[in-house]
Protein backbone atom coordinates (compact mmCIF):
# COMPACT_ATOMS: atom_id res chain seq x y z
CA UNK A 1 0.00 0.00 0.00
CA UNK A 2 2.91 2.33 0.68
CA UNK A 3 4.36 1.71 -2.79
CA UNK A 4 0.98 2.35 -4.39
CA UNK A 5 0.40 5.55 -2.40
CA UNK A 6 3.84 6.91 -3.33
CA UNK A 7 3.34 6.03 -7.00
CA UNK A 8 -0.08 7.71 -7.10
CA UNK A 9 1.27 10.85 -5.42
CA UNK A 10 4.29 11.00 -7.73
CA UNK A 11 2.22 10.58 -10.90
CA UNK A 12 -0.26 13.22 -9.79
CA UNK A 13 2.53 15.66 -8.95
CA UNK A 14 4.40 15.07 -12.23
CA UNK A 15 1.24 15.32 -14.35
CA UNK A 16 0.12 18.51 -12.60
CA UNK A 17 3.54 20.10 -13.12
CA UNK A 18 3.74 19.02 -16.77
CA UNK A 19 0.28 20.38 -17.53
CA UNK A 20 1.04 23.70 -15.83
CA UNK A 21 4.32 24.13 -17.71
CA UNK A 22 2.69 23.18 -21.00
CA UNK A 23 -0.16 25.67 -20.50
CA UNK A 24 2.36 28.41 -19.72
CA UNK A 25 4.32 27.62 -22.87
CA UNK A 26 1.14 27.50 -24.97
CA UNK A 27 0.09 30.93 -23.72
CA UNK A 28 3.07 32.41 -25.61
CA UNK A 29 2.37 30.83 -29.01
CA UNK A 30 -1.24 29.64 -29.13
CA UNK A 31 -3.95 31.05 -31.40
CA UNK A 32 -7.57 30.67 -30.22
CA UNK A 33 -9.84 28.63 -32.47
CA UNK A 34 -12.86 28.44 -30.20
CA UNK A 35 -13.96 28.69 -26.60
CA UNK A 36 -11.86 25.71 -25.48
CA UNK A 37 -9.67 25.09 -28.55
CA UNK A 38 -6.31 26.61 -29.47
CA UNK A 39 -4.05 26.10 -32.48
CA UNK A 40 -0.35 25.41 -32.01
CA UNK A 41 1.81 26.45 -34.95
CA UNK A 42 3.62 23.15 -35.40
CA UNK A 43 4.04 21.05 -38.53
CA UNK A 44 3.37 17.68 -36.88
CA UNK A 45 -0.17 16.37 -36.49
CA UNK A 46 -1.72 16.06 -33.06
CA UNK A 47 -4.96 16.77 -31.29
CA UNK A 48 -4.98 16.38 -27.52
CA UNK A 49 -6.59 17.79 -24.39
CA UNK A 50 -5.27 19.05 -21.06
CA UNK A 51 -7.68 19.14 -18.08
CA UNK A 52 -7.93 22.39 -16.13
CA UNK A 53 -7.53 20.85 -12.71
CA UNK A 54 -8.10 17.87 -10.48
CA UNK A 55 -11.82 18.49 -9.90
CA UNK A 56 -12.65 20.15 -13.21
CA UNK A 57 -14.35 18.42 -16.11
CA UNK A 58 -13.23 21.14 -18.50
CA UNK A 59 -9.92 21.88 -20.10
CA UNK A 60 -8.10 23.03 -23.20
CA UNK A 61 -7.93 21.20 -26.52
CA UNK A 62 -4.78 21.72 -28.55
CA UNK A 63 -4.76 21.30 -32.34
CA UNK A 64 -1.44 21.55 -34.14
CA UNK A 65 -1.26 23.40 -37.44
CA UNK A 66 -0.36 20.16 -39.21
CA UNK A 67 -3.57 18.52 -38.00
CA UNK A 68 -5.73 21.54 -38.81
CA UNK A 69 -4.37 21.71 -42.37
CA UNK A 70 -4.87 18.02 -43.17
CA UNK A 71 -8.27 17.38 -41.61
CA UNK A 72 -11.53 18.54 -43.15
CA UNK A 73 -13.79 20.80 -41.11
CA UNK A 74 -16.11 17.86 -40.39
CA UNK A 75 -13.26 15.59 -39.34
CA UNK A 76 -11.83 18.23 -37.04
CA UNK A 77 -15.24 18.76 -35.46
CA UNK A 78 -15.55 15.04 -34.72
CA UNK A 79 -12.05 14.82 -33.25
CA UNK A 80 -12.83 17.81 -31.00
CA UNK A 81 -16.00 16.07 -29.79
CA UNK A 82 -13.87 13.02 -29.01
CA UNK A 83 -11.54 15.13 -26.88
CA UNK A 84 -14.44 16.80 -25.05
CA UNK A 85 -15.67 13.36 -23.98
CA UNK A 86 -12.21 12.72 -22.51
CA UNK A 87 -12.46 15.93 -20.49
CA UNK A 88 -16.03 15.36 -19.32
CA UNK A 89 -15.33 11.77 -18.23
CA UNK A 90 -11.94 12.63 -16.68
CA UNK A 91 -10.29 9.71 -18.44
CA UNK A 92 -6.90 11.13 -17.52
CA UNK A 93 -7.42 10.11 -13.90
CA UNK A 94 -8.21 6.51 -14.83
CA UNK A 95 -5.18 6.23 -17.09
CA UNK A 96 -2.81 7.87 -14.60
CA UNK A 97 -3.94 5.74 -11.67
CA UNK A 98 -3.72 2.49 -13.60
CA UNK A 99 -0.21 3.45 -14.75
CA UNK A 100 0.78 4.23 -11.15
CA UNK A 101 -0.45 0.79 -10.04
CA UNK A 102 1.49 -0.91 -12.85
CA UNK A 103 4.71 0.89 -11.88
CA UNK A 104 4.21 0.36 -8.15
CA UNK A 105 3.66 -3.40 -8.56
CA UNK A 106 5.99 -4.47 -11.40
CA UNK A 107 6.08 -8.11 -10.25
CA UNK A 108 2.33 -8.43 -10.93
CA UNK A 109 1.93 -8.31 -14.75
CA UNK A 110 -1.84 -8.07 -14.37
CA UNK A 111 -1.63 -4.35 -13.57
CA UNK A 112 0.47 -3.64 -16.65
CA UNK A 113 -2.10 -5.37 -18.85
CA UNK A 114 -4.92 -3.60 -17.01
CA UNK A 115 -3.33 -0.21 -17.64
CA UNK A 116 -3.12 -0.83 -21.39
CA UNK A 117 -6.69 -2.12 -21.52
CA UNK A 118 -7.99 0.86 -19.52
CA UNK A 119 -6.21 3.28 -21.85
CA UNK A 120 -7.73 1.55 -24.89
CA UNK A 121 -11.21 1.46 -23.32
CA UNK A 122 -10.97 5.17 -22.47
CA UNK A 123 -10.32 5.92 -26.14
CA UNK A 124 -13.20 3.70 -27.23
CA UNK A 125 -15.52 5.39 -24.73
CA UNK A 126 -14.58 8.76 -26.21
CA UNK A 127 -15.20 7.33 -29.69
CA UNK A 128 -18.68 6.30 -28.57
CA UNK A 129 -19.49 9.96 -27.94
CA UNK A 130 -19.73 10.26 -31.72
CA UNK A 131 -22.89 9.16 -33.50
CA UNK A 132 -22.77 5.83 -35.31
CA UNK A 133 -23.38 7.53 -38.64
CA UNK A 134 -20.22 9.62 -38.14
CA UNK A 135 -18.03 6.65 -37.19
CA UNK A 136 -16.38 6.18 -40.61
CA UNK A 137 -15.52 9.88 -40.83
CA UNK A 138 -13.91 9.84 -37.38
CA UNK A 139 -12.03 6.65 -38.30
CA UNK A 140 -10.63 8.38 -41.39
CA UNK A 141 -9.50 11.34 -39.27
CA UNK A 142 -7.80 9.09 -36.73
CA UNK A 143 -5.92 7.18 -39.42
CA UNK A 144 -4.75 10.41 -41.04
CA UNK A 145 -3.45 11.68 -37.71
CA UNK A 146 -1.78 8.34 -36.97
CA UNK A 147 0.19 8.15 -40.23
CA UNK A 148 1.44 11.73 -40.01
CA UNK A 149 4.38 12.73 -37.85
CA UNK A 150 2.95 12.72 -34.32
CA UNK A 151 3.68 15.45 -31.82
CA UNK A 152 4.79 14.49 -28.31
CA UNK A 153 2.05 15.30 -25.83
CA UNK A 154 2.77 16.22 -22.20
CA UNK A 155 2.22 13.94 -19.23
CA UNK A 156 -1.42 13.93 -18.15
CA UNK A 157 -2.74 14.77 -21.64
CA UNK A 158 -4.84 12.48 -23.82
CA UNK A 159 -4.27 12.40 -27.58
CA UNK A 160 -6.90 11.52 -30.16
CA UNK A 161 -4.64 8.81 -31.60
CA UNK A 162 -4.07 7.10 -28.26
CA UNK A 163 -4.72 3.39 -27.80
CA UNK A 164 -5.03 0.84 -30.60
CA UNK A 165 -5.85 3.20 -33.47
CA UNK A 166 -6.39 0.48 -36.11
CA UNK A 167 -8.70 -1.50 -33.85
CA UNK A 168 -10.62 1.66 -33.01
CA UNK A 169 -10.97 2.58 -36.68
CA UNK A 170 -12.26 -0.90 -37.52
CA UNK A 171 -14.74 -0.67 -34.65
CA UNK A 172 -15.97 2.74 -35.87
CA UNK A 173 -16.43 1.54 -39.45
CA UNK A 174 -18.09 -1.76 -38.51
CA UNK A 175 -19.77 -1.25 -35.13
CA UNK A 176 -20.82 -4.41 -33.33
CA UNK A 177 -24.46 -4.79 -32.23
CA UNK A 178 -24.94 -4.31 -28.48
CA UNK A 179 -25.13 -7.41 -26.30
CA UNK A 180 -28.54 -8.63 -25.28
CA UNK A 181 -29.52 -8.53 -21.62
CA UNK A 182 -29.29 -12.29 -21.21
CA UNK A 183 -25.79 -12.38 -22.70
CA UNK A 184 -24.69 -9.49 -20.51
CA UNK A 185 -26.13 -11.23 -17.44
CA UNK A 186 -24.29 -14.46 -18.24
CA UNK A 187 -21.00 -12.59 -18.69
CA UNK A 188 -21.44 -10.74 -15.39
CA UNK A 189 -22.33 -14.00 -13.62
CA UNK A 190 -19.23 -15.69 -15.07
CA UNK A 191 -17.00 -12.82 -13.93
CA UNK A 192 -18.50 -12.82 -10.43
CA UNK A 193 -18.26 -16.60 -10.21
CA UNK A 194 -14.62 -16.62 -11.32
CA UNK A 195 -13.75 -13.86 -8.86
CA UNK A 196 -15.55 -15.57 -5.99
CA UNK A 197 -14.18 -19.05 -6.73
CA UNK A 198 -11.04 -18.75 -4.53
CA UNK A 199 -13.06 -17.60 -1.55
CA UNK A 200 -15.66 -20.34 -2.04
CA UNK A 201 -12.98 -23.01 -2.33
CA UNK A 202 -11.31 -21.73 0.81
CA UNK A 203 -14.60 -21.78 2.72
CA UNK A 204 -15.42 -25.28 1.45
CA UNK A 205 -11.97 -26.59 2.35
CA UNK A 206 -12.27 -25.12 5.82
CA UNK A 207 -15.69 -26.70 6.37
CA UNK A 208 -14.55 -30.07 5.07
CA UNK A 209 -11.48 -29.93 7.28
CA UNK A 210 -13.58 -29.24 10.35
CA UNK A 211 -15.92 -32.15 9.56
CA UNK A 212 -12.96 -34.54 9.19
CA UNK A 213 -11.54 -33.54 12.56
CA UNK A 214 -14.93 -34.06 14.19
CA UNK A 215 -15.22 -37.59 12.78
CA UNK A 216 -11.72 -38.45 13.80
CA UNK A 217 -12.38 -37.33 17.35
CA UNK A 218 -15.42 -39.60 17.69
CA UNK A 219 -13.53 -42.78 18.72
CA UNK A 220 -11.91 -40.88 21.56
CA UNK A 221 -15.37 -40.01 22.89
CA UNK A 222 -16.48 -43.66 22.98
CA UNK A 223 -13.23 -45.05 24.36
Amino acid sequence: MGRVARALARHHREATLARRQHRQALALVESPLGQDVVVLDHGSAAVYCIPDGRRSRRGKIIVTRGAADHLTARQLELVLRHERVHLAARHDRLVQRSLALAEALPLLPFFGVAHQEIADLAEMHADDGIGTEDGPELASALLQLAVMTPSRVPSGALAATGGATLARARRLVQPQPPLRRMTTGLIVAAIVGTSAAPALLTAYSGGESGFTHACCSRPALFS
